[in-house]
């Protein structure tokens, strides 16, 4: 999965990419059952996010263990949140969340011109009132 990224970033200059993934059959068909949501599984910072958002790379790696990718002027960061099925100790969720917290809801929000409110607190949405 970061291979892919990481080629990505070294031919294009990509700003933020989700990766996620749901637990299915093996034979890929759909059952007439409450399936699981979908889990984050790589989250990808591209060289245009991390100039505004003020990245330190070293930090990131050192925090979160996010990989450089990309062109060595200019990079990219790869964020893996889960490498096999998910485990009980540590969802994908789970390692998101500090990351979303460590970046800033409102800065991520601004960066990609999206509204990410679906998980906000009532004392977020207090905070974001004007």
């Amino acid at each position: 999965m970061t291979v892919l990224l990481g080629d990505l970033c070294r031919t294009a200059l990509p700003l933020v990419a989700m990766v996620f993934a749901r637990v299915g059959s093996a034979d890929l068909t759909v059952r007439a059952t409450l399936e699981q949501d979908p889990e984050p599984v790589a989250m990808l910072l591209g060289a245009p996010a991390v100039k505004s958002l003020g990245l330190d790379v070293d930090e990131m790696r050192d925090r979160f263990g996010a990989e450089r990718v990309g062109r060595p002027r200019v990079p990219s960061l790869v964020l893996r949140f889960r490498d096999g099925p998910s485990r009980p100790d540590a969802t994908g969720w789970d390692r998101l969340r500090p990351v979303v917290d460590y970046l800033g809801r409102d800065a991520l929000e601004r960066l990609t011109g999206r509204d990410l409110g679906a998980g906000r607190t009532p004392q977020e949405e207090q905070h974001r009132a004007p």
